[in-house]
C-alpha cells in the first residue's frame, strides 16, 4: 500500500524473556526475504534513512500502518544483489571487496554471488574478483571467509584487511589464553589429587 509502518522491536535476554528496545521502529517497508531459516523486512528506518535496514520478521510487534509520508524506494536499489551482500541480514553500509580465493572455491563464490560474478584468473590455482558486501557490520562476513581457512584472503581494502587480521588475532588470544586456563586448573586439580 505504500504506507509506513511502526512497530515495536524486541530482544530475548538470557531466561528466553522478551526485552523490548526503547521507542518504537518506524519505517518505509520495501521487501520481505526468507534467509537463515528466518524473514526479515527490507525498509528504510528513519532513523538510518542513508542505508537499508533489515528487520528479523518474528521479532516484530504492535505494527501499525501509520498516516506519514512514505519513503520510495530508490531507483538504484537492486534486491538480489543487495541480499547477495548481506550476510546474516545485518543492516549497514556495504563497500567493494577484492578477495583471492583457490580454484576449489570457484562454485561456492558463484552460488553466493550470482553467475554474473566476474572472476578473474590469477594463476593455475587462484583467482580474484571484487564483492559488494556489508563494511559496516562485517563479522558475518568475516564468518563466511573463514569458513575457507587458508584458501580465502581480503586483498582490498586495506583497512577491512587489517581489520580481519585483528579480529583473527583477538580470537587466537582469548583462546590461548582460555586454553592455558583449563591447563592450570588441571595441573593443580592433579597436584591436589596426588597430594591427597
Amino acid at each position: 500500500e505504500k504506507s509506513k509502518i511502526s512497530f515495536s522491536y524486541f530482544d530475548y535476554d538470557i531466561k528466553g524473556r522478551k526485552i523490548f528496545r526503547s521507542g518504537e521502529r518506524t519505517c518505509s517497508p520495501y521487501a520481505l526475504t526468507y534467509s537463515n531459516e528466518q524473514y526479515y523486512l527490507i525498509a528504510r528506518y528513519d532513523k538510518r534513512p542513508d542505508v537499508m535496514t533489515n528487520f528479523r520478521v518474528d521479532r516484530m510487534e504492535n505494527i501499525q500502518i501509520i498516516d506519514a509520508p512514505y519513503d520510495k524506494m530508490p531507483e538504484d536499489f537492486n534486491l538480489p544483489e543487495y541480499l547477495k551482500g548481506s550476510f546474516s541480514m545485518f543492516s549497514g553500509h556495504t563497500g567493494n571487496v577484492k578477495l583471492r580465493l583457490d580454484n576449489e572455491l570457484i562454485n561456492v563464490v558463484i552460488d553466493r554471488f550470482g553467475k554474473g560474478v566476474n572472476l578473474q584468473a590469477v594463476d593455475d590455482n587462484h583467482f580474484t574478483f571484487w564483492a559488494n558486501v556489508n563494511v559496516e557490520q562485517p563479522m558475518p562476513f568475516f564468518a563466511w571467509l573463514f569458513l575457507f581457512g587458508e584458501k580465502a584472503e581480503i586483498l582490498e581494502p586495506a583497512e577491512l584487511r587489517e581489520q580481519y587480521i585483528e579480529t583473527l588475532e583477538k580470537v587466537l588470544r582469548k583462546q590461548k589464553g582460555r586454553t592455558e586456563l583449563l591447563d592450570n586448573n588441571r595441573e593443580t586439580s592433579d597436584t591436589e589429587v596426588n597430594n591427597g
